[in-house]
């Protein structure tokens, strides 16, 4: 009976450790950078990325972006990968994605997320 009784309580236990895990992997659920073809899908790339930092900020009140590294990383590997794919300057890179549809949909992101002083977004997909 005891032995019942202890099986009864590890399993759960065994069950419910490992689904943390693999949810924190998946937090933000990023698409791969080799989906990127393109330049612009460098864009669409970073865009997709701040608005996950917008919809925390909307969720979670004491959610700060400068403290959540995992965004921060996926947006310099993002330029970075595109920086070595496309192998362009800093110049020649403003030039070609100022071109793309969602440049000035990230610009207004980014300024939205940089000057408000409580990290509250002020811009909502217009």
């Amino acid at each position: 009976m005891k032995k019942l009784l202890l099986i009864l309580l590890c399993v759960p236990l065994l069950f419910s450790c490992g689904e943390k895990k693999e949810k924190k992997k998946d937090k933000y659920n990023f698409r791969p950078l080799e989906s990127i073809k393109k330049p612009c899908d460098c864009v669409d790339h970073l865009v997709e990325t701040f608005k996950k930092a917008i919809s925390k900020m909307k969720s979670d009140k004491d959610y700060n972006m400068d403290n959540d590294l995992i965004l921060k990383k996926q947006a310099d590997k993002i330029t970075e990968y595109c920086d070595d794919k496309f192998e362009w300057s800093d110049k020649e890179r403003g030039n070609i994605l100022s071109d793309c549809d969602s440049f000035e949909e990230m610009k207004k992101i980014a300024k939205g997320i940089i000057e408000h002083p409580t990290k509250e977004i002020r811009i909502i997909n217009e």
